[in-house]
């Protein structure tokens, strides 16, 4: 969300003492009983000038508590959101930046200021423990850090619980040969306001801000807070043992959002009639409670299909060979047809794992059964050449030179190399490793539910064996 506002940007640090202070002990009356509605709330005039801002960005003002204004994004179906009278200081400052939505995670960059907040996650334990745990750690050294005995520090909202109090504590790290701050600390008012996907709630929402305190561009920008936020969340998982996560955005790919539309299913259950083996159902299962991480899904539907690779091919093999044997034309004495026969023999168990992967496809799935998710499905142009995964096979059920059964095949094996072949190679320059989180691993629902259709139909064609 920009904001084209025609002030001149204020600093992220600087600004917060250039706007009207809100003093909590001077709060307006606010409306109680069946005065539910804003129009009955008496608020001061910053709080007003935040609301008519917010307003221009498409947020709705619903009301206000002792504590709280209540603010409603258009669209969201998240919750209110709560920002504490205490800190609509600090909003409105915020909300006169021109502010640019981060391409990839929950988060905005300020290009005038050289600074950014991207959302988090934290792993492996409670989310206020693990703050906690991080804001609690020692820094090597801040000396020459511009906010160092500042009273103007980056802006993150207080956490209100006294039982988690220690978590508006900060930490601030700052690298002169890199002119940056990075600091781990509480959500801001703007980014809880605008730019989460969840609200913050009484435990607050870990932010890391990074304050390169000089204007670039976007693009430049971007890739700045990129190198350095990779490199902190190695080191805080290997020399500190906290790992985390950016957020990452709902993904804007318009297809890829029907797309995860629910699975249909039958209301009706049944006794359990489907024989196979446990691994099979343990690779499909697991795949199938992989919930965000499309990567990881498709390759253990993929293990699914290739555990049945080499029975696949070995029916395909016995298929010729048979047809060898019933031709009338066959002569047993005769070396060279003994020779076609050890050349069809060893043509299918020799082929390259590509090709193996073309004839269990071709063997196994229906091909009526493609066509229809690829006709049926509201995949827009995902699956042709302008769709989101590079280095792809696209989908053309029309094209007469090539089956849909092998395009399927050649796509689906592209894309498990891309996620597997992590390789600093110059043969992959042109299909790189597909990132476990990136723009197109989250775009890449279509292509997991066609590769769940793929495994369910191989199961299928299992159970005559």
């Amino acid at each position: 969300m920009g904001d084209s506002s025609s002030q001149p940007p204020l600093g992220p640090i600087d600004s917060l003492n250039e706007v009207d202070d809100f003093d909590s002990a001077d709060e307006p009356h606010v409306f109680s009983g069946d005065e539910t509605g804003p129009a009955r709330a008496v608020l001061s005039d910053v709080e007003r000038k935040v609301i008519s801002r917010a307003e221009e960005r498409g947020i709705r003002f619903e009301g206000a508590s002792v504590k709280d204004l209540i603010f409603r994004r258009s669209g969201d179906m998240h919750g209110d959101r709560e920002i504490p009278r205490s800190c609509i200081s600090i909003l409105d400052s915020q909300l006169a930046w021109r502010t640019v939505d981060h391409s990839s995670y929950e988060g905005y960059l300020v290009p005038d200021l050289g600074f950014a907040e991207l959302c988090v996650r934290f792993m492996r334990g409670p989310q206020s423990f693990l703050m906690r745990r991080v804001t609690r750690l020692a820094i090597d050294s801040d000396e020459g850090c511009p906010h160092s005995g500042s009273d103007t520090p980056l802006p993150a909202m207080e956490v209100r619980s006294e039982a988690e109090s220690s978590l508006n504590s900060r930490v601030h790290l700052y690298d002169s040969s890199a002119a940056c701050c990075i600091e781990i600390s509480n959500v801001s008012p703007l980014a809880a306001l605008c730019h989460t996907r969840r609200p913050v709630g009484s435990l607050g929402l870990g932010t890391i801000k990074f304050d390169f305190r000089e204007a670039m561009d976007s693009g430049k920008l971007t890739k700045a807070v990129e190198a350095l936020l990779q490199s902190l969340l190695y080191e805080l998982d290997v020399r500190n043992g906290v790992v985390v996560n950016p957020a990452r955005r709902e993904p804007s790919y318009g297809s890829e959002l029907r797309a995860r539309r629910r699975v249909p299913g039958i209301a009706k259950i049944r006794f359990p009639k489907t024989g196979l083996r446990h691994e099979v159902a343990a690779l499909f299962n697991f795949a199938s409670s992989a919930g965000e991480n499309r990567p990881l899904a498709f390759l253990s539907y993929y293990q699914t299909l290739e555990y049945f690779v080499p029975s696949a091919v070995r029916r395909e093999s016995l298929r010729r060979l048979r047809k060898e044997l019933r031709d009338p034309l066959f002569d047993n004495s005769n070396n060279e047809a003994l020779m076609r026969l050890l050349r069809v023999a060893e043509g299918s168990t020799g082929a390259k794992e590509s090709e193996q992967f073309r004839i269990l496809i071709r063997e196994c799935v229906r091909r009526e059964r493609v066509v229809e998710f690829l006709e049926t499905g509201e995949w827009g142009d995902y699956f042709t050449k302008r769709g989101p995964i590079s280095g792809v096979e696209p989908l053309n059920v029309q094209n007469s030179s090539k089956d849909i059964l092998e395009q399927v095949a050649d796509r689906i094996y592209k894309i498990r190399n891309r996620i597997v072949h992590a390789k600093d190679d110059p043969k992959y320059v042109d299909a790189p490793v597909l990132l476990p989180q990136s723009d197109e691993a989250d775009a890449l629902v279509p292509d997991v539910r066609l590769i769940r259709l793929l495994a369910i139909e191989i199961v299928i064609d299992g159970q005559d064996q």
